[in-house]
């Protein structure tokens, strides 16, 4: 009886410790929304982000790489800069362990300059669901201007910028006179490189989204 008894004591305490475990994970998560600042500045993986109002956002210096869910409701109206980067060290990926939902309002990632630096990778467990008025926009967020493996320096003035497909001539112009196009690279069927610049303009950013759950894309 004694054995009998100890035993189911040592079961309750584990019990016990189970629960006190849980109830320190739940008090470290948060609701975090964002007006224009935090109300609580995300700081675990276990945090709910609600983007409701306010300014511009970026995400990342000292934010947490994993968070539990996002939301950007349809009262945000402006632009969160995720500051994923290449290579293998630091903030290279961004992962959001449920849904995420953009109902409004942009995602991008960081420019870029002569090299590849800045991207926009995230890894989203549930569903992603882009609302109407959602955008996940990298327009001239790649190489800049006239550079990159394809960029179009001066001796391809008025030529778009190359990546796995060849840049077009600007508004219709055409000069025989120019040099060869300048050369592509990358995957035309899973791209993972940054766009090179134009004569103009910088060249496209690169998104990387990894979903497991169903996507609903009813935006941009």
């Amino acid at each position: 009886m004694a054995g009998g008894r100890t035993a189911h004591w040592r079961a309750l305490v584990a019990t016990g410790l189970a629960w006190a475990a849980l109830a320190a994970a739940d008090a470290c998560a948060a609701v975090c929304t964002w007006t224009g600042s935090w109300d609580n500045t995300p700081s675990s993986a276990g945090d709910v982000i609600v983007i409701r109002s306010g300014g511009n956002l970026t995400w990342g210096g000292g934010l947490p790489d994993t968070v539990a869910s996002w939301t950007q409701e349809d009262t945000y109206a402006s632009t969160v800069t995720i500051q994923t980067v290449y290579g293998a060290a630091g903030f290279t990926n961004f992962t959001i362990s449920g849904d995420c939902i953009i109902s409004n309002g942009v995602w991008m990632h960081a420019a870029n300059t002569t090299v590849e630096a800045n991207r926009l990778r995230v890894t989203i467990g549930g569903r992603l669901i882009l609302g109407p008025l959602g955008q996940i926009n990298v327009t001239a967020k790649g190489y800049q201007q006239a550079a990159g493996p394809g960029g179009s320096g001066p001796d391809h003035a008025w030529i778009g910028g190359c990546h796995a497909g060849r840049g077009g001539w600007a508004n219709g112009y055409i000069d025989t006179s120019q040099k060869p196009f300048p050369t592509t690279y990358g995957s035309p069927t899973a791209p993972v490189n940054l766009g090179s610049g134009g004569w103009h303009a910088g060249g496209g950013g690169a998104v990387y989204l990894a979903v497991s759950g169903p996507a609903t894309v009813e935006g941009t």
